[in-house]
Order: structure tokens, then C-alpha cells, then sequence
């Protein structure tokens, strides 16, 4: 399986800021999140969710080939 883009991880982009991005390979650089948060515990826990979803719509995909 080839993937157009990373995983989505967590960057501090502040003294109390957190974000997250992950690479694009199609478009040669990174993408955002659009939102921010003030703790990196709720930054994790976002990503981990989009990168399950990201995981099971890939698998979906797979399974209807």
C-alpha cells in the first residue's frame, strides 16, 4: 500500500501551544491541523484518533479491491 501522507504527530509551537502536522508527499511538504491546543495530552489524543481513522479507511479500501 502506498500512502500519500505520515502519520500525524504533535509539534509545540508554543510556550503553552501544541499542533499537529504530518508530511504530504504528494504536495512535498506538511500539512496542518486546523485547530491548536493548550495541552499536549488533548494534541496526542487527536492524533491518535485521526491516525485510526486514517488506518481503518485504508483497510476499508483494501478489503472492497
Amino acid at each position: 500500500m502506498n500512502r500519500t501522507c505520515g502519520t500525524w504527530k504533535v509539534r509545540r509551537t508554543g510556550l503553552q501551544e501544541w499542533m499537529l502536522f504530518r508530511y504530504n508527499r504528494l504536495a512535498g511538504k506538511e500539512e496542518f491541523y486546523r485547530d491548536r491546543f493548550d495541552m499536549r495530552m488533548f494534541a496526542t489524543e487527536k492524533a491518535r484518533e485521526l491516525n485510526r481513522m486514517e488506518k481503518e479507511k485504508s483497510r476499508g479500501k483494501v478489503q472492497e479491491m
